[in-house]
């Protein structure tokens, strides 16, 4: 990823192509691979990764709790990365 610019490089998103070819539903890969979505503009990609993660994510967790604000961000229409998303 290009730290500078914020968005998945070519190099990046092959490697998360390959670790999705391995293991499709490891965390890493549902939650790169849903930030790459939105990378691309494709919300709904992002939710169904996210959604995937989730499942898989205990309640109650601080992971679980921010993948439910990043749900509801995008079930809102808006981006979760973004902080202007932040009260």
């Amino acid at each position: 990823m290009q730290a500078a610019q914020g968005h998945f490089d070519q190099r990046s998103l092959d490697l998360l192509s390959k670790a999705k070819a391995l293991e499709p539903e490891h965390h890493a890969v549902l939650l790169l691979g849903g930030l790459a979505a939105l990378d691309r503009g494709d919300q709904p990609a992002a939710r169904r990764l996210l959604k995937r993660q989730q499942a898989l994510t205990p309640e109650g967790t601080p992971d679980r709790e921010a993948l439910d604000r990043a749900l509801e961000e995008l079930a809102q229409g808006r981006d979760p990365r973004l902080k202007s998303n932040v009260p």
